[in-house]
């Protein structure tokens, strides 16, 4: 869906035949047809009429939301497949922690950090980023609950530094700072995780 761009050959208020979509993504019709109506049965898009297909909400939302877009095309372009070398990973590296012996690692870069990988390609790196964005946009993410819900005087009256290991924590940071004046930006020192 995401490689092809499906949505956008679908009008928002109208509807497109599978000849047309498939047309417009250079692919068979038949696998557009059993693709998205693969997508329907998780009600993303619909068919109001036999050999055509409209948007519903959850379709809708990947002309919309960019966001959305870039996490849904992060789980299948990038973690899909690296999900499924997992395992195999855990047999190849036994009780490793290294970053570069990971399922993520043999399916796309062997020998390289996913962090790595990802940066140096700067619109996977971009969608990478809007799709952790998307993490603390929807209601009951929001970077407000674990600012106001977590001890951070205690931490800042500690001198504690809070590491930042994950793409989320800039985020947090921010608002940290901004909503909190007892946190300091010196409890956020940026760590490379090459």
């Amino acid at each position: 869906m995401n490689t092809f761009d499906v949505a956008k050959h679908v009008p928002l208020d109208g509807e497109a035949s599978y000849a047309a979509i498939a047309k417009a993504t250079g692919q068979d019709e038949t696998n557009i047809r059993r693709v998205i109506r693969h997508a329907i049965t998780n009600r993303i898009f619909h068919e109001p009429r036999d050999g055509f297909v409209a948007h519903t909400a959850a379709s809708a939302v990947f002309l919309k939301d960019q966001q959305m877009v870039d996490w849904s095309g992060l789980c299948s372009t990038e973690f899909f497949g690296a999900a499924a070398k997992t395992v195999e990973a855990m047999k190849q590296y036994p009780a490793s922690q290294e970053p570069n012996e990971t399922g993520y690692s043999l399916y796309h870069c062997p020998d390289q950090p996913m962090f790595a990988h990802i940066a140096k390609d700067p619109a996977r790196a971009k969608q990478f980023g809007n799709a952790m964005a998307s993490l603390t946009a929807g209601e009951g993410y929001e970077v407000e609950y674990t600012i106001n819900n977590y001890p951070w005087k205690e931490l800042d009256e500690k001198g504690a530094t809070i590491v930042d290991v994950s793409i989320y924590l800039t985020f947090l940071e921010r608002y940290a700072i901004s909503e909190r004046p007892s946190i300091s930006s010196d409890n956020f020192p940026f760590i490379d995780c090459d």
